[in-house]
């Protein structure tokens, strides 16, 4: 009677374990990526912008 208690047991452990192991490997590519929120697209494009800028600020310093 005890044994099919702990073999019920080891099997349901198993399972956890297993179900474990599968939603923590799907979740291992998530979040490597910001998701684009409204607007964010135009702040992106303020900023190469403002790079671009100052990059060309400073080409234009050292050629001096």
């Amino acid at each position: 009677m005890a044994t099919k208690g702990l073999t019920a047991l080891k099997f349901l452990a198993a399972i956890l374990l297993g179900l474990l192991f599968a939603v923590s490997s799907t979740q291992g590519g998530v979040g490597t990526e910001l998701p684009l929120r409204p607007g964010q697209g135009r702040a992106r494009a303020c900023y190469q912008r403002q790079e671009t800028a100052l990059a060309e600020k400073r080409k234009q310093a050292t050629a001096r």
